[in-house]
């Protein structure tokens, strides 16, 4: 099971290739979303466009959303503390490591400095970068 970063979720808003078929993959083994991943993105000015907000807020729903608890908070701010990250990363490496899933995103800068959280890094850019120089 996946909690999925922001960053793979705004690749296929974008229309990276390769992140539509990667996401259905996830979707089979059962994928999650934070709320604050529900922000980032809820965030972005095209948001602004009523169809394109209910078209993001439709594909949303496709995600189990895991909400912020008191157990979560307190391991976020421990994880920001001991290894110096953003407060949003260390909100959704606690979510992942609450709920046992492992975060699939390609900012693995962060996460990878936590023991025991698993960080899955998708292939689909570099494949496309592949192709092109082929």
């Amino acid at each position: 099971m996946y909690l999925v970063d922001s960053d793979i979720i705004i690749d296929l808003l974008r229309g990276v290739e390769g992140s539509k078929k990667f996401l259905l993959k996830l979707f089979e083994k059962r994928a999650f979303i934070s709320v604050l991943t529900v922000a980032e993105i809820m965030s972005g000015k095209e948001t602004k466009q009523i169809s394109k907000r209910e078209y993001i807020l439709k594909f949303i729903k496709n995600f189990e959303i895991i909400s912020v608890d008191y157990e979560v908070s307190v391991l976020a701010g421990e994880i920001r503390r001991d290894y110096n990250i953003p407060m949003a990363d260390s909100i959704i490496a606690a979510s992942a490591l609450k709920n046992s899933l492992a975060i699939v995103t390609y900012n693995t800068k962060h996460f990878e400095k936590i023991p025991n959280l698993e960080v899955v890094k998708p292939d689909y850019r570099e494949n496309k970068a592949s192709s092109k120089n082929a």
